[in-house]
């Protein structure tokens, strides 16, 4: 098991499912939703495939942007399914690890995912994702980045060490902030997203940082 998905499990709990929505808008500044936004600009097609949707925030904002769209989401805990069905009224949930897509082959126009890529297998991730989509499908990645500029890293550790006093004080957030700073800085799961879309036939493949370079999106298409 890639060492991401233990992460994501002890990440992701009962315990801190009610106040994921809160957390990502305060420990992202605000950007969480603008970033997200930008995901909304790329999509395409009718079918649109959620995954790590979490609390649903990205799958009720894609199914705002245009009612016409038909969005399925998946989430690897329990908990944060459950929350999504309940506060978002997302109608089609999938408890599953998005390593193993329980949907057919060629059935989903568009694959959309935020914070999901460091903490998965890349190439299993994207091995599955080549299945399920459909033939000039749209895939999405975005997740965040470490800084390349001295100056932004300053601030973006000082950054985590606030986040770490938040978590002495909102402790079912405690272990979440006190390695999320190492997992980004050592992951490459940029590099390896784009190395494994293009052995894996998806071209016209396209890289965008935002915020000062703290997070990240690909776009790519399927060929035919």
């Amino acid at each position: 098991m890639h060492s991401g998905l233990q992460s994501a499990k002890d990440f992701f709990t009962e315990q801190n499912a009610n106040t994921y929505d809160k957390i990502v808008r305060y420990a992202t500044i605000g950007r969480d939703k603008q970033w997200k936004k930008n995901i909304l600009t790329m999509i395409q097609g009718n079918i649109v495939l959620d995954l790590a949707s979490g609390t649903g925030i990205l799958s009720e904002m894609i199914r705002n942007s245009n009612d016409a769209l038909e969005v399925l989401s998946l989430d690897l805990s329990i908990d944060y399914v459950k929350i999504s069905k309940k506060r978002r009224k997302i109608p089609t949930v999938v408890n599953a690890s998005a390593e193993m897509l329980p949907f057919r082959n060629r059935s989903c126009d568009c694959i959309v995912s935020s914070y999901l890529a460091k903490y998965v297998d890349i190439d299993k991730l994207v091995t599955e994702i080549s299945r399920v989509i459909t033939p000039n499908g749209i895939v999405i990645f975005h997740d965040f980045s470490y800084p390349s500029k001295r100056v932004i890293r300053i601030a973006w550790k000082l950054h985590f060490k606030l986040l770490c006093a938040v978590g002495l004080m909102i402790t079912s957030w405690r272990h979440v902030f006190s390695e999320l700073d190492q997992m980004i800085e050592n992951s490459e799961w940029s590099e390896e997203v784009l190395a494994s879309l293009g052995s894996h036939g998806f071209a016209e493949i396209s890289s965008t940082y935002f915020t000062f370079g703290t997070s990240k999106m690909i776009v790519a298409k399927k060929n035919e």
